[in-house]
């Protein structure tokens, strides 16, 4: 599969999570405020406090599995000393730091009243279990609330698990995409050189529209079909405005297109010409400025497979623009041959056709 493809998909999914609000990759996320950290830090505070309140309780009660309580005791140390990094991380104004510290803060003293609320829930247990013989409807109560607690353990478990999986396959997708970004960098250049190729084409068609405006004006031509030309050529002259200015704006790919629409419609304003007053013979002029046309077409072309080798782009695009070259110097060489024969109609087809495979060699790169 395309690589650009699982790129864009890899884009699409990653926007899809975190609109979501699933998880956030590490390095995707929001930068936090000064308000953001001091509510991370409250928050802690406020979980540590709420968690030593426990311990203490649970210190007094017989009932508590001491190794239990110690646990919590780790877990709420940990907290106070990720709080006491959080305050020193808000202190130097590294906000994300303050919130990061607080949040893992929070975390741990809330894991600290799990371990206690567990050790409580099994104390209960077995208590009702000896109470079993009074009271069998408030056994089967507290069973259903056992089972209700591990379901719930097991969705969490699984959740985590999912968690995870996801965090794994998106740090795959964003380097994916990271990659892309450094192709998509090293190609600049080529794309860059078939920009100014396309706008050097747009160029040569809209003066050679220009001229045979011209031309079609001082012989007297129809005026309805001078006009339809006119207006042909005014639309290139826009497309070939927008492409310059997208290409000085660096979007290589309008630029590109904008000047191709702008050599398609300098072109069309020709056909406009040449289909309602083409019946007459070309004449030497013609033969000669097609051959000119076509020279000029096939220079770029070998510019551009000159540099696409310099690039080390694709080689078998290499190799077929320059089959095309071939056959458009062969062309050119019937035009020339018609050209000294005197064969005027002859030797501007086939010059046209020598320009039209030359520009076809730059498309192919």
């Amino acid at each position: 599969m395309d690589k650009r493809f699982l790129a864009f998909i890899g884009g699409a999914f990653v926007l899809f999570a975190l609109g979501l609000g699933l998880l956030v990759p590490a390095g995707v996320h929001a930068a936090a405020t000064e308000e953001d950290a001091q509510e991370a830090i409250d928050d802690a505070e406020e979980a540590i406090d709420d968690a030593q309140d426990a311990i203490d309780e649970a210190d007094s009660d017989e009932d508590i599995d001491q190794s239990d309580v110690d646990d919590a005791q780790a877990l709420v140390e940990d907290a106070e000393d990720a709080l006491a990094d959080a305050e020193t991380a808000f202190d130097d104004e590294d906000w994300d730091e303050a919130v990061e510290s607080a949040e893992d803060a929070e975390d741990f003293a809330d894991e600290a009243e799990d371990v206690l609320e567990d050790d409580s829930d099994d104390d209960d247990d077995d208590e009702d279990e000896d109470d079993d013989d009074e009271d069998e409807d408030d056994d089967d109560e507290d069973e259903d609330d056992d089972d209700e607690d591990e379901d719930n353990s097991g969705k969490g478990k699984a959740e985590d698990v999912l968690r995870a999986r996801i965090q794994e396959l998106l740090e795959q997708l964003i380097a994916l995409l990271q990659d892309q970004i450094l192709q998509a960098g090293g190609n600049s250049g080529l794309l860059r050189q078939d920009v100014q190729v396309a706008l050097q084409q747009a160029d040569r068609e809209i003066e050679e529209a220009q001229d045979a405006i011209d031309e079609a004006e001082d012989d007297d031509a129809d005026q309805d079909d001078i006009d339809d030309a006119q207006v042909l050529l005014d639309e290139a002259e826009g497309l070939f405005q927008d492409a310059q200015d997208a290409f000085a704006d660096g979007d290589l790919m309008d630029a590109k297109n904008l000047a191709r629409d702008a050599r398609e419609s300098a072109m069309d304003a020709q056909d406009e010409l040449e289909d309602n007053g083409g019946d007459e013979d070309n004449d030497e002029n013609d033969a000669e400025d097609a051959i000119d046309d076509a020279q000029e077409a096939i220079d770029d072309a070998q510019d551009a497979i000159d540099e696409a080798e310099d690039d080390d782009a694709d080689q078998d695009d290499i190799d077929d623009a320059q089959a095309l070259l071939d056959d458009a110097e062969d062309l050119l060489a019937d035009a020339e041959t018609a050209f000294d024969d005197e064969d005027w109609d002859e030797a501007v087809e086939s010059a046209e056709e020598a320009e039209e495979l030359a520009d076809d060699a730059v498309d192919e790169l």
